[in-house]
This record gives C-alpha cells, sequence and structure tokens, in this order.
C-alpha cells in the first residue's frame, strides 16, 4: 500500500440501489460478505423467477460484455441500499469457496496468511476510502493519488445510473478535483493525481468531456481485446494510456511485444 511506497490507491467501484459508490470489485456478494447468514436478505438472492427490480441477467465483472444468469443463486449489490450494504461483513473470499463459513483453519480472525483479516470488517464506501487516502498523504508527507475504476459502466448506464457523474461529485467534494464552468480539473491542494478508469469506453468518454486534461483517463483491456496499433490509435482519441492485460505484459512472442510497443 502508500506505506510501503505506492503512488496510487486504485479502487473497483460498484454502486449501490440508492447511488452510492462502494469500493467492491465484485456485484455478487456472496463470496465476499457474509450476506448469506442473513435471514432478512433471503428473498433478495436471485433465482430462475427473479422479476422486476431484479433481473437474471448483468454484466460480467471484466466489463467485457453481458453473461446471461451471471447473478443466479446470488446476492447483487444494486439489490441493496448502502445502509443495507453497510451492515454486512467481509469475508475472505477463500473462506466462502472453501468452507463457506469461518471453520476453515485460514478462516479463523487474523489467521489468513500475511494478513490479520478482521471479520468486523464492512464494505467501504468511496468517499470513506478518500478520506482515509487524504489522512495517508498527510502522514506520509507525499502526494497520493486515486486511480477508481467504473466497474460494470454499462450495465449500470442500461439502468439510468449516472455513474460517472457520481464518482467525478466524489472526488470534488473530497478535494481532489474543482469545477470551473462545468470542467474538472486537479485541484491546487490535490491529495494526489487522479487517474480515471474503465473497462467501457463510453465511461471513458463521459469522464473525458468533463475534464481537462490533468485528469488522466485509462483504458482497461482485457485478453481477447485488439491489440493492434490501429486500436491503440482510437483508443488514444479519447485516453491518456492504457492497462494491458498481464499476460501480455509478460509475453515474449512477437504479438504481445508490438502490443507493448504500440501502447507506448
Amino acid at each position: 500500500g502508500a506505506e510501503q511506497g505506492a503512488h496510487y490507491i486504485e479502487p473497483d467501484l460498484q454502486v449501490s440501489r440508492d447511488g452510492m459508490l462502494f469500493c467492491m470489485h465484485d456485484s455478487k456478494l456472496g463470496a465476499t460478505t457474509n450476506i448469506a447468514t442473513r435471514r432478512d436478505f433471503a428473498s433478495r438472492r436471485r433465482t430462475p423467477s427473479s422479476t422486476g427490480s431484479f433481473p437474471v441477467s448483468t454484466e460480467s465483472e471484466s466489463g467485457s460484455g453481458t453473461v446471461e444468469n451471471e447473478g443466479l443463486g446470488d446476492w447483487l449489490v444494486e439489490d441493496f441500499d448502502a445502509s443495507e450494504l453497510l451492515d454486512l461483513q467481509l469475508r475472505p473470499r477463500e473462506c466462502m469457496e472453501t468452507a463457506a463459513n469461518t471453520s476453515h483453519r485460514n478462516c479463523a480472525v487474523g489467521s489468513l496468511p500475511g494478513a490479520q483479516f478482521d471479520f468486523r470488517q464492512r464494505p467501504v464506501l468511496f468517499r470513506e476510502m478518500l478520506q482515509l487516502t487524504k489522512q495517508l498523504s498527510l502522514k506520509l508527507g507525499r502526494q497520493i493519488g486515486v486511480a477508481p475504476e467504473t466497474k460494470r459502466a454499462k450495465f449500470y448506464r442500461a439502468r439510468g445510473v449516472q455513474f460517472e457523474k457520481a464518482l467525478l461529485h466524489e472526488l470534488h467534494s473530497a478535494g481532489f478535483l474543482t469545477l470551473k464552468r462545468g470542467v474538472y480539473a486537479t485541484a491546487a491542494n490535490s491529495p494526489g493525481r487522479v487517474i480515471l478508469q474503465s473497462m467501457d469506453e463510453t465511461s471513458l468518454r463521459i469522464m473525458r468531456n468533463a475534464t481537462d486534461s490533468s485528469v488522466r483517463i485509462v483504458q482497461g483491456m482485457s485478453e481477447g481485446d485488439d491489440l493492434s496499433p490501429a486500436s491503440f490509435s482510437a483508443i488514444a482519441s479519447y485516453a491518456h494510456g492504457v492497462a494491458l492485460p498481464l499476460d501480455v505484459l509478460e509475453s515474449h512472442d512477437d504479438a504481445g511485444k508490438q502490443a507493448v510497443s504500440s501502447a507506448r
């Protein structure tokens, strides 16, 4: 983290039913929280008969497309208000997948290898993470930036959620960005620089149109994306950089080397 020298904190973001931003990679809550133990939320579990506000299709976690029945058998973040999500307890994925409870040897409080995991921890609001970043910046005496990613942006957009507007508003409220004549820019006394990331081109274009060049835009890429020079040229029309898949960065074949070279 920042105390080990990191220059940026990079949270993935999801949106609650009432429009609050949470630092979460997964939209599905079953693997990372104690929601399966909450009888009051049992009826929110998605089933083949789910209708209305509980559709059975959602965008993939990578943001690369829509997956039928992705949420079946689980609880999804967008079906819960912020107050309900804040009332959950986080669980290491290993515990949920191996034992579905805390009986596994690595699932006792504080027993995970290399970490002291506190089962009393709850999901974190993006605004809370921004305040933590500001505190770390003051404590360490240097700038620490943030690089949030809008997860499942296409899915939220289809539901009428103004994901990008909410994200920029939070950054402005926390003092990372200033707003002049309808355009966001890095604040003069900002705790750190801002990088805005997404796998979704439209999401990035929305944020690019609302910010000046001091706010960096980065296109996330996944396995199977077009890594040709022409693709990178198109991305350059709205983004300042790309986040290449790790396997491409580690590749030593001609295709991998060409992708890295073109991205530069």
